[in-house]
């Protein structure tokens, strides 16, 4: 299990929506949370002056229940370069004062990476994660060496471990 502190919370008593701001944490539309009992304290505009904490036991439906994420927000970047070691299982992208932190998370889009390789000699290039592949779909935790990189570690060593050339992003 994995827990997160949020930052901002909020509920629609109308649909019954609440958003929570949690920044970085590699959750999906179609994953699913549990808050912890009394985690949350909202204020109503019945009586703001008597907050009140949720979820109760006992009392609300998805109190100690698996809640389903519906939406999630997202950022764009715009890397510069990659560099691809299929041999060591590890992606660096070159993404200039990307503002990540250690074990934050990021998810590339299918098809979003091109290189070419030295298995045919640099003649094709090929797009990257492609929708069979282990990275598809897949939130990674991030390492940080600098400023400017974040690395991918733990990408499975695939047959071709050719040298490959960062075409674009």
């Amino acid at each position: 299990n994995k827990y997160f502190t949020p930052t901002n919370a909020t509920y629609d008593p109308t649909t019954g929506d609440m958003t929570v701001t949690v920044g970085q944490h590699g959750l999906g539309v179609g994953r699913s949370v549990v808050l912890e009992d009394n985690s949350f304290t909202f204020t109503c505009l019945t009586d703001p002056s008597d907050p009140k904490t949720y979820p109760r036991p006992g009392q609300d439906p998805y109190a100690g229940k698996s809640i389903a994420i519906t939406s999630v927000g997202n950022t764009t970047h715009s890397p510069s370069n990659a560099d691809y070691d299929p041999a060591n299982g590890t992606l660096d992208i070159t993404l200039p004062n990307h503002g990540f932190n250690q074990g934050d998370y990021i998810k590339i889009d299918d098809n979003a990476i091109t290189f070419t390789c030295d298995l045919d000699g640099n003649a094709t290039q090929h797009t990257y994660p492609r929708s069979y592949e282990y990275a598809s779909g897949r939130w990674f935790e991030i390492d940080v060496p600098d400023i400017n990189t974040i690395r991918i570690s733990g990408l499975p060593v695939p047959r071709d471990t050719s040298t490959h050339t960062y075409v674009s992003f």
